[in-house]
């Protein structure tokens, strides 16, 4: 087990600890947050360039959030991701009742790690701004601990936690700002292709 994969583990916190019941000592409340009803339907709203009642093909590298998390959202596996399961995904992460996570990036510019980098999470729209941004500057390795700002966090504990979302993920190296390439976005939910080592990967290349 990596010490990724051991911190993960270890430090999600669930909705039924944070809510007292059946832990010795809670922390604080903190619910999941509230996302507005339609979602799915915003996100083809913004996604859907053709209009076929769903994002799929090129559509899917404009909405990396989603492409990260294509194999956990596609119920049917046409490779393509509709309102509908957008909508049920969010229900998921509900049902699983994981209020936060711990989130650790990885960036890669052409490949490389890259140190002293500010990477951050920004939530996607669509789910109707109850989400914040987080941030975190990489290391030697090019890892960086993802934090909220003090102003959206209600306990100085949870900073380096964020809630289940879906998030495009930027990077900013010596004054310059990256957005494009293999990997920039992200699913923050117990399941997500991740969460077993508790490492996101960023990939992003330069123009």
């Amino acid at each position: 087990m990596t010490a990724f994969r051991a911190r993960a583990g270890l430090l999600t916190i669930t909705l039924t600890c944070l809510l007292g019941i059946g832990c010795a000592r809670s922390p604080g409340r903190v619910e999941l947050p509230a996302f507005a009803a339609g979602a799915g339907a915003a996100a083809l709203a913004e996604y859907d360039g053709n209009k076929d009642g769903k994002v799929g093909g090129s559509e899917l590298a404009k909405a990396a959030s989603l492409q990260a998390a294509l194999e956990q959202i596609d119920a049917n596996g046409d490779k393509a991701i509709t309102a509908d399961e957008i909508d049920a995904r969010i229900a998921q992460w509900r049902e699983q009742k994981v209020a936060l996570m711990p989130v650790a990036c990885k960036v890669l510019v052409n490949g490389s790690p890259v140190a002293n980098a500010t990477v951050t999470f920004q939530p996607e729209t669509f789910l109707g701004g109850t989400l914040h941004p987080a941030a975190g500057v990489t290391n030697e390795e090019g890892i960086a601990s993802v934090r909220l700002a003090p102003e959206h966090v209600s306990d100085p504990k949870f900073a380096a936690f964020l809630p289940p979302g879906f998030y495009k993920i930027t990077v900013e190296v010596a004054g310059k700002k990256y957005t494009s390439g293999p990997r920039t976005g992200c699913e923050v939910a117990s399941e997500a292709a991740w969460a077993g080592e508790g490492l996101v990967t960023a990939e992003f290349e330069s123009r």
